[in-house]
């Protein structure tokens, strides 16, 4: 009868701790999650950006992470930064 019911307390002692773990976890995985999504969002921008702006003007931006990360996370000013800080620069 003892042995049942240390097995009980530690299957729940178990699932508490797996249900803390999952809880802990799961943020920052979110957060990863929303940032990749955000990249990407970057990425395929400027990919339009470059293929409608560059064949008019002839002036293309390079696509790599950190300009995708900047496009992503600021949305259209941080393509106008991009692109500003780029003409600056030559």
């Amino acid at each position: 009868m003892q042995e049942d019911i240390n097995i009980i307390l530690s299957i729940l002692f178990a699932c508490l701790l797996l249900y803390l773990l999952v809880k802990i976890l799961i943020k920052p995985l979110l957060y990863l999650t929303k940032i990749f999504y955000k990249v990407a969002a970057g990425f395929f921008i400027l990919i339009f950006v470059n293929f409608t702006l560059g064949v008019l003007f002839q002036f293309q931006l390079g696509i790599n992470l950190i300009t995708a990360t900047i496009a992503g996370i600021l949305g259209a000013p941080g393509v106008v930064l991009i692109y500003g800080v780029k003409s600056l620069l030559g």
